[in-house]
């Protein structure tokens, strides 16, 4: 049986678009506005990254034994490589995908039985689709007669940051941190973070039609990075302005930059230590009704646990990270 617009809206989390052209499915994790911002943004990366399908994932149950999808993925980020997880009943089934491959095509095949005795009863089916690629899918199959049912998730989560947000450098999609927030609170997730993206108050809309119960706000460290303090604060305080207001009624986290290997280094544009652009961050986000959750503890100070030795962690990296994060946002939520 092959699902419909239909059936693929009622069963993604992730996506606030979903289009259909000559059977091949579109995912887009922004509202029109937003979406216009990036398009007209004038920076042909940050245009690219948003097309990318970080956070999104196909999520349902079903008594199928057969699950099939074809792929296509294409430019999302600054990386070459692309992942799947594929899983049931959350655990990772399948994991499959190429190192280097900036468009490619290919196809992602299931059975249930294959690990689990089938009996009739229905089983969570997640596909994690990659968080640094474009991804598109087609001739999305089950069997014929199976159930589809949507998850009812406990909470909506909406992520906001730079390239860690976005799920630079984790092999298994699955297990960046934002998905492991997902999973972990059992939450439908939106992710609309951009590798090198700084605070961007353009991309908050005020008439969203996504209201979610949590959000989480992750920039910073490309502001220290590579802006002064007379570009960077007043974007950060228009940033946790507006957002407070437009999500007044959520729990909103303010994480502060991680531990970075070149903070010491002097060639940064602020004028200031890292340490001061977060105490800056975190002052200008308790006013706006935001917890701070100061991250720099959460990471080992050791390239083993960072994808490039410096910045980006990797998967072991995201454990940590994850780990942490978690441990803070379960004090409130």
């Amino acid at each position: 049986m092959k699902l419909t617009i239909e059936d693929v809206k009622k069963i993604t989390s992730g996506a606030l678009e979903i289009t259909r052209n000559d059977g091949v499915f579109s995912f887009c994790r922004y509202e029109q506005g937003a979406k216009d911002y990036y398009e007209n943004c004038g920076n042909n990366g940050f245009r690219l990254k948003s097309k990318a399908s970080a956070g999104i994932r196909l999520d349902f149950m079903t008594n199928s034994d057969r699950f099939d999808t074809d792929f296509a993925v294409d430019y999302g980020s600054s990386r070459t490589y692309y992942y799947f997880d594929v899983c049931i009943d959350g655990i990772i089934r399948k994991h499959l995908g190429e190192e280097v491959a900036w468009i490619k095509k290919g196809h992602i095949s299931l059975k249930v039985s294959d690990y689990i005795p089938v009996d009739g009863s229905e089983h969570r089916i997640t596909l994690w689709l990659p968080n640094l690629a474009s991804t598109k899918l087609s001739n999305i199959e089950i069997d014929d007669g199976a159930t589809l049912n949507p998850i009812n998730y406990k909470m909506k989560l909406l992520c906001f940051g730079d390239s860690i947000t976005q799920g630079y450098d984790a092999e298994f999609p699955s297990k960046s941190y934002v998905n492991r927030l997902a999973s972990h609170f059992d939450a439908y997730t939106v992710n609309q973070a951009i590798g090198g993206e700084r605070f961007v108050p353009g991309i908050l809309l005020d008439d969203t039609a996504y209201m979610p119960d949590v959000v989480t706000v992750a920039y910073g460290t490309n502001d220290w990075s590579g802006t002064t303090k007379e570009v960077f604060h007043p974007k950060c305080e228009a940033f946790f302005e507006k957002a407070g207001k437009i999500y007044a009624d959520a729990k909103k986290f303010a994480i502060l930059p991680i531990w970075r290997a070149d903070a010491k280094s002097g060639k940064q544009k602020y004028e200031g230590s890292l340490d001061e652009a977060c105490e800056f961050i975190a002052e200008t986000a308790s006013k706006n009704g935001f917890h701070i959750i100061d991250a720099r503890p959460f990471l080992p100070q050791c390239s083993k646990f960072f994808w490039d030795g410096r910045l980006h962690p990797n998967d072991l990296g995201f454990s940590e990270y994850a780990g942490g994060l978690i441990a803070e946002m379960e004090k409130y939520i």
